[in-house]
């Protein structure tokens, strides 16, 4: 029997770090990269990636004044997983972004969680990938919390007189999780009991399609699939051309965008960078178009 090189408790699986902490590495390596794609967005000021209305304003403005916070922990955590991958011989995956580069490394030490307990540096793996998670979440927490989602309703004892109270503090959904946890009280509740105060706050907030739909998902009970929204909310920003026959003569029809979309400017006043849709636009054409399909229904299941 041997002891786990992380907390000390015997193990008897040969390996280095017993059941309780390989669980606790598959967590941050579960919520590191969600924490690490919202800091993402607000690394550099001037670009608005999180929740408008009142508070949102002040969330804005908070986020970009306090952004300098964000980079230094992005880079030493990026650089901490560069580093065990490069220990265990992991090929480092290329991504289109930062973000989904590490996400996809959070992917293959995931897979790696044999390899890593069975590492003789198993321990020092399980306390920095602890350290990375807890920096970021609380700078996620702290800095750029996400969507305003409402006061908590949690019990808080009685008052004086004898009358219950609740817990009162603002409470805020990051955009990737499904739960809103109180940082006064420390209740956690489902993002969905939010719903309504978050997608009132939330409907001027732009953001490419993926985001949206990873948005959309989370907070509305009818949509399941990102990919399938996604697809679907990148044909509404579209403009459709098709060639008729009219009178002999071939002409091109144009039908405008479902959606209007907006694009980042340079320093020249030249838009660049991804199309943004605006949430509010997506919940009113939803609303209007339907649920999407989780899978494609047959001829004859359309005519019969």
């Amino acid at each position: 029997m041997t002891e786990c090189l992380h907390c000390g408790a015997p193990t008897s699986n040969g390996l280095g770090l017993c059941e309780t902490a390989q669980a606790a590495v598959l967590t941050y390596l579960e919520f590191l990269p969600i924490y690490y794609a919202n800091l993402a967005r607000w690394r550099r000021p001037g670009r608005p990636n999180g929740s408008l209305g009142t508070a949102g304003q002040w969330m804005l403005r908070r986020g970009e004044a306090e952004s300098g916070a964000i980079e230094p922990a992005l880079a030493r955590a990026s650089a901490t997983l560069h580093t065990w991958a490069e220990k265990l011989s992991l090929s480092i995956p290329e991504a289109a972004t930062e973000a989904d580069t590490f996400a996809a490394l959070c992917e293959r030490l995931e897979h790696a969680l044999p390899r890593i307990a069975a590492h003789e540096g198993a321990g020092r793996f399980v306390r920095d990938i602890a350290r990375h998670e807890h920096a970021l979440r609380n700078l996620t927490e702290t800095i750029v919390p996400g969507w305003y989602a409402g006061t908590c309703q949690q019990p808080a004892g009685r008052d004086m007189e004898g009358n219950h109270h609740v817990c009162g503090a603002n409470t805020y959904v990051v955009p990737g999780l499904t739960w809103v946890t109180c940082h006064r009280c420390g209740a956690t509740t489902h993002a969905s009991a939010h719903v309504d105060v978050v997608l009132t706050e939330a409907r001027d907030w732009t953001a490419p399609p993926r985001q949206i739909a990873e948005a959309v998902v989370v907070l509305v009970d009818t949509e399941h699939s990102v990919d399938r929204l996604y697809k679907r909310i990148s044909k509404w920003g579209e403009t459709r051309k098709r060639k008729v026959i009219r009178d002999g003569q071939e002409i091109t029809l144009t039908t405008p965008p479902k959606i209007p979309t907006t694009r980042r400017l340079d320093e020249d006043g030249d838009p660049i960078g991804p199309k943004l849709y605006r949430l509010g636009d997506v919940l009113d054409t939803l609303a209007t178009e339907g649920a999407t399909r989780l899978v494609q229904r047959t001829y004859h299941q359309r005519v019969g």
